[in-house]
């Protein structure tokens, strides 16, 4: 028999088993993976950020997560996005 912890218990979300929980069964469960990207810096000139108030005017660098579509590949995938460094997605027109 295993002990319900109270962090279980003090959920907000009313769930009393795992049977409640959609998709919990036989079948495996996908747990995301925080996408790692190429981190690159955001270049600004001597008057600051140009971005009339964009993402480059809250942070000086972002982690490229994906390439028109496309995931980075594997051998840029250095470093996870955080705070002051958000994910971006990449594209070109």
């Amino acid at each position: 028999m295993y002990e319900t912890l109270q962090s279980w218990v003090d959920t907000p979300w009313g769930i009393t088993s795992l049977d409640q929980i959609p998709g919990i069964g036989d079948e495996s469960i996908a747990i995301p993976a925080t996408r790692k990207g190429f981190p690159v810096n955001i270049l600004t000139g001597p008057y600051g950020s140009c971005s009339n108030g964009g993402l480059a005017s809250r942070v000086r660098g972002v982690v490229i997560v994906e390439i028109d579509g496309d995931d980075v590949p594997d051998f840029a995938r250095l470093t996870e996005p955080r705070q002051d460094a958000p994910a971006v997605s990449l594209r070109s027109e």
